[in-house]
């Protein structure tokens, strides 16, 4: 009888150790701008590319981050990809606007920690 109760016992284990893996095997999705989408393992991500392997196969593909407009990954994070920022020169260019007056600090204080180990 007690071998019967073990048997059983394992059997369920294996089943329930089985059924768990199988739920485990989550891939990448790559949305594109022109609405296509592609379902696999994402490899890489740099400033300017993706790298990815579709689900199955072994070939890696480079896309480039403009053609893409998001990316949901197996974890369930997802990540929107923005517009490409201009190279650092040209944003140097560009006029910056200072719109805080003095009011805007009016009847406000600065609370600073006091640390005696610095004095």
């Amino acid at each position: 009888m007690k071998k019967i109760y073990l048997l059983l016992l394992c059997l369920i284990m294996a089943i329930g150790t089985f059924a768990q893996n199988q739920g485990t095997q989550k891939t990448d999705v790559i949305k594109k701008t022109n609405g296509e989408e592609l379902k696999g393992k994402i490899i890489r991500i740099t400033d300017s590319e993706v790298s990815f392997v579709y689900a199955g196969e072994t070939a890696e593909y480079v896309i480039k981050k403009g053609d893409i407009s998001q990316i949901v990954h197996s974890s369930g994070r997802i990540e929107t990809i923005t517009q490409a920022t201009a190279p650092a020169e040209t944003r140097q260019r560009d006029q910056v606007a200072m719109t805080a007056t003095p009011a805007d600090h009016h009847n406000k204080i600065a609370i600073l920690p006091y640390c005696p180990l610095l004095s």
